[in-house]
Formats: C-alpha cells, structure tokens, sequence
C-alpha cells in the first residue's frame, strides 16, 4: 500500500533522521481539619522509556519534595516498532502505540482515584510518559470533562522532554509507515479544562529537532541532555514564582532580572532573564502552557563538563554561532505546516490536504484510535510496580540514543533499593506510592544573587 502523504523534497534528510531517533510536587500538609482537605496534594509519576516504575524519574525530580509520597504509574514503558506480540523492544513483545495505550490507562485511573477525595493532583512525567499522559488527558476529559459552570479542575500536567512538543518533537520529522508507533504528536483537546504545561530544553533532541545539520551534530550530547538534564537541580530554579505548579515537585522559582513580551513566529512569548544569563521562554498555545529553557550551554561543551573537562563558556558562544541549536516550538521551514493529529475517529484528515499527521496514513496507529479504543483491544503487558530508594535523591542515569531496533537501557537499581515485584496477573497493575527521597543526598542548586524584583510568569493553560 503507497502513502499519499506528501513532504517536499527538502525533508527526506529529516525524515532519515526522524527514523534515527525511533530506537517525566508540592506537599499535603500534615495539619487537621478542613485546612489539610483544602491543602490536600497528591503527586502521581510516569516514567519515561524503560522506566516501568516510575522510579528513575522519581529520582530526578524529587529532591526539594517533603510531603506525602508519590503515586508512581507502572506500565510496561518498551520503546519498540514492529506488532504486538513480535516487537523490536526490551520485551520482545509491546511496541510504542501498546505501551502508551496501557499507560493511558493506568494513568487515567490513578488521576481519578486522586480526584475521587478531592485532592489537589498534579501529574509528572518524561519523555515517552510525555506521550502516556498527553493521551490520558484526552481519556479523561471523555469521562470528566471541565466544570460548565465555571472555575477549573485542579489538575495539571508537567511534560519534560516531550516528543510531541509542539513543531518541533520528534513526532514532526519521524516518516509515515512504521508499524508499531502512533502516527504525529498528541494533542490536548481541553475537553478536561486541565493545566497542561510541557517543558523543553533547549538543545534537548527529543522535543527540539531543527533542520538536518544540527539535528545530526547534536544528535548525541542531545540525547544525553535528554537523559539527565530534567533533574530538580536543573530545571527547578525556572519554576514559577508567581503562582503555577514548579516544574519539579516542590521547587522554588528563582526571580527573573528581566521579564519582557516578545514576538516570534506570530507568536506572543513572555521571555524571563535571569541573573547568570540564562532564560525561560513560555507561550500559550493548543490549550496548552510551553516552555523553553535556555541555560545557553552547548549540547557538547555541557558533555564534556559532564565528563571532568574544564571547557571556558567562550566555547558555547562560539559553537552556538556555528552552528546554532535549535529553538523548541519554532516553525521549521524544512517542514510543511504541521496538522495535529485528529484525536476523534470520525474526524480524519484529508490525504490531500498540507498537514504532516494523518489518521490514514498505512502502517501506524492513529491517535484518534487510542484515543477511542481505550486499550480494549490491546493485550496488556504485565507491568511492575515498586518503591524506590528513600534515600535514593534527584540521580540521573543517561540512556544511550535510541535507534530503530533499541532502546535506551534504564538505570540498574541502586543499592538497598527492592527489585520491583510484578502485580496478579489476573488484574490490572494499580498505581504504588512511594517514600520521598532523601534530599541531604543531592547537591543544592546555584541561588540567585542580585535579583530583587519580582516578575510576571505565564499561567499553565
């Protein structure tokens, strides 16, 4: 069967690349009363690629947390093309499409268990969980859609790494036809009225692909910035500081030196300066909060520091003027205008039509079958809960990149830390909570100086 898809010619190196790149809270107060309901918080986890657990993002983003512990999502998180049941993954078995339908699920139940006592819920996630939880607030919102009467559900999610940021994800460049994987970027439809806040740092190569040169020269240390860069160490200090959820569990937002409104793309983006010369860009958009970071490290001068060498930050200047990074969320003019993928069966897209995402394209899974199947026609994969280390802190594993028939290998568990313990096999995996870790076992991040003046920050959409 032939695609009808169409991509100008200028694309094929980015799809070659896109085919490359196949193979991510605050406390509950411990008072009495009517106080503690209202303070009431509950922290649910998703794991990214080989994180079937939960606990190596629990790891990286749970330093400054002191509350209750969180509630950590299992799903069988196997990063693989092929067809259920024989499967270019760990397990041999569950593809891409398989595992975010089965994560869908668990997290959809997780969400509304917390919701059920009213608690506040906010949900964290990475990478391919990035996908698991996009697809989950779309479920949710079929069976709890947003108040009619005004006022908003206290809801939200934070995506860290997201392959489906928007125009620049993964899921813009990687080609049509490869079985196993759901075809384009998942979108929230606002059916759910939650707060959706989806975080990229730049030079990260899973959220902000660019054109075929740099995407190729920072294939490598982007990956690697995928894999220990969204750390409450790292990404902490850019929380909110004026209200909004942290984009760590119980970070705190350093103060801005400079807020401004700028133009980009026709978009309004709100760019916040802060005192060593980083900055965070965040705009609204497709019921949706995105943020950029940009701490103006080079992917490969971040590496090599990473690794014990001493490179002077003239050296980033200099290879980011070469040969420039990427911007996350920028329009890419080796691309067609993107067309986000229809989330409702009845509503596909034309195969003559400019958009890159469709749900006829042959050889994928639609999101608009996801969306409606509900994992009922999937076979779902064992999958494992368990707790991690309470002592275990904000560590940081790197994967290795992925290509078509691998994926990245997840950290072996720490010492003192139990194996995960599969769940009866005869009913569904629940979600686990788990301890917090142990802050005094994570170095603190750099404070602000010099910085007295508070400034506006974007609220999630």
């Amino acid at each position: 069967m032939t695609s009808r898809h169409r991509r100008p010619t200028s694309s094929a190196s980015l799809a070659a690349v896109g085919t490359g790149l196949v193979g991510a809270f605050l406390l509950a107060t411990p008072t009495s009363g009517f106080l503690a309901q209202a303070l009431a918080k509950t922290i649910v986890v998703v794991g990214g690629a080989n994180d079937p657990t939960g606990q190596d993002q629990w790891k990286r983003i749970g330093r400054d947390h002191t509350g209750a512990p969180p509630v950590l999502v299992p799903y069988s998180a196997q990063f693989g093309i092929g067809w259920p049941g024989f499967a270019l993954s760990p397990d041999r078995t569950t593809t891409y499409a398989q595992s975010v339908d089965e994560g869908a699920d668990a997290t959809v139940k997780a969400v509304a268990d917390a919701a059920a006592s009213d608690d506040e819920v906010v949900v964290y996630t990475i990478s391919q969980g990035s996908d698991v939880v996009g697809l989950a607030v779309i479920r949710y919102g079929k069976d709890h859609p947003a108040p009619t009467g005004g006022g908003t559900p206290k809801l939200t999610f934070v995506e860290q790494g997201g392959p489906s940021f928007i125009r620049t994800g993964m899921w813009n460049v990687i080609p049509a036809g490869i079985p196993g994987l759901h075809n384009g970027p998942i979108r929230n439809d606002g059916a759910s009225g939650a707060s959706v806040v989806g975080i990229c740092i730049r030079g990260d190569i899973a959220c902000g692909v660019g054109n075929p040169i740099s995407t190729v020269f920072y294939a490598f240390p982007g990956f690697m910035l995928h894999g220990t860069g969204y750390t409450s160490e790292y990404i902490g200090r850019y929380s909110p500081v004026d209200g909004g959820e942290p984009y760590t569990p119980g970070s705190k937002g350093e103060v801005p030196v400079k807020v401004e409104q700028v133009h980009r793309d026709g978009r309004t983006v709100i760019e916040s300066t802060y005192a060593d010369g980083s900055t965070k860009r965040t705009w609204v958009e497709d019921n949706a909060t995105w943020v950029v970071i940009d701490t103006g490290e080079n992917p490969w001068m971040r590496l090599l520091r990473a690794n014990g060498t001493p490179i002077p930050r003239e050296f980033d200047r200099l290879l980011n003027t070469l040969i420039p990074i990427a911007e996350p969320g920028a329009r890419n003019p080796f691309l067609l205008p993107e067309s986000p993928s229809p989330t409702r069966a009845d509503s596909p897209s034309k195969p003559d039509t400019a958009g890159r995402h469709s749900i006829d394209r042959p050889g994928t899974v639609s999101v608009a079958e996801l969306v409606t199947k509900a994992g009922a026609e999937a076979e779902t994969p064992t999958a494992v809960s368990a707790q991690p280390s309470p002592a275990s802190g904000a560590h940081e594993t790197a994967p290795e990149p992925p290509g078509p028939a691998n994926a990245p290998t997840s950290s072996d568990p720490e010492d003192g830390v139990p194996e995960p313990s599969g769940p009866d096999p005869d009913s569904a995996p629940a979600p686990v909570s788990a301890p917090a870790p142990d802050s005094t076992a994570v170095a603190t991040s750099d404070a602000l100086t010099g910085s007295e003046a508070a400034a506006p920050d974007v609220a999630a959409a």
